[in-house]
């Protein structure tokens, strides 16, 4: 089946908007089941979190029946193996239990900066849905793996950003505050190198015992 050029233009607009967002990651979790809910036209969307055991629901948009599955095991652990996404004409889960009142799912892996799978993003159409008869294409499947995709860039360019901070702050304790960008904007400075230099030394009559008494930024 084919995708009409406004629902194109629909998914690229979503897709910008969650690539641009400064968020956290919770905010990009929800931002990611409601792009799936609201572009395919699914029941729910759940961001099931794998990290832990057992496994939590970190975040979910849509709606939900009373003593309803939130999650399938099944198609989350088949994720989880092959970090991979899947959809209900790509693998053969009917026998699945999570999956009994379910016409179409779709589960994607959300990874880290290491490429590890931290999350899965999990939708579904419920039978009783309008659309039950329909199924998840292979596109909208395509639609979800990137969105999840940029989710998990998202997530390791946060992971990226938190790590120079902690990296600054500890450095900043040892070196003026100029010096350590310049080191984190060229690590190249770091790097050995041969040059000719000219020295002149000089020593402060009791320097050990004044900067003893001094902060870091006080002795540079």
């Amino acid at each position: 089946a084919s995708v009409s050029s406004e629902r194109l233009i629909q998914w690229f607009e979503k897709l910008v908007a969650l690539q641009e967002s400064a968020t956290g990651i919770q905010g990009l979790y929800r931002q990611a089941a409601s792009a799936v809910v609201e572009l395919i036209g699914l029941d729910r969307c759940v961001v099931v979190g794998c990290q832990s055991d057992p496994w939590t629901v970190e975040l979910q948009h849509g709606k939900q029946q009373e003593h309803e599955m939130l999650f399938s095991h099944s198609v989350v652990e088949h994720v989880l193996k092959y970090q991979q996404t899947v959809f209900d004409s790509s693998i053969n889960l009917s026998a699945a239990a999570s999956l009994s009142n379910v016409s179409a799912f779709v589960g994607s892996p959300i990874m880290d900066e290491r490429r590890c799978v931290i999350a899965c993003l999990f939708g579904v159409r419920r039978l009783d849905d309008e659309l039950a008869s329909t199924g998840v294409l292979p596109i909208e499947a395509q639609l979800v793996q990137v969105i999840a995709g940029i989710v998990s860039t998202r997530i390791s360019r946060l992971a990226a950003e938190a790590e120079q901070i902690r990296t600054q702050v500890q450095l900043e304790q040892f070196a003026s505050t100029a010096l350590v960008r310049e080191m984190q904007s060229n690590p190249q400075w770091l790097e050995a190198t041969e040059r000719e230099l000219t020295l002149m030394f000089g020593d402060i009559r009791n320097f050990s015992t004044i900067s003893e008494r001094l902060t870091a930024h006080e002795t540079f």
